[in-house]
């Protein structure tokens, strides 16, 4: 198997997302960018504080999907 991440671009009103850009990696390398991530993530938060999670207005507590029309 193999693991997608998909860069879209969303417009308004419109009932789509269109991919540009894709990227496939291998799940070793996928567990990579993931420690990776998370790591810079918590080095940046101890300079500059917790980053703040936003959700938009009547979706609280879910993730957005951007391909659901």
């Amino acid at each position: 198997g193999e693991f997608f991440i998909d860069f879209i671009n969303v417009a308004p009103n419109m009932p789509q997302a269109r991919v540009q850009s894709r990227i496939i990696m291998t799940p070793e390398n996928a567990k990579n960018l993931l420690f990776a991530l998370r790591d810079n993530l918590q080095k940046y938060e101890k300079t500059f504080g917790e980053i703040e999670r936003k959700t938009p207005r009547g979706n609280e507590g879910n993730v957005p999907n951007p391909f659901q029309a």
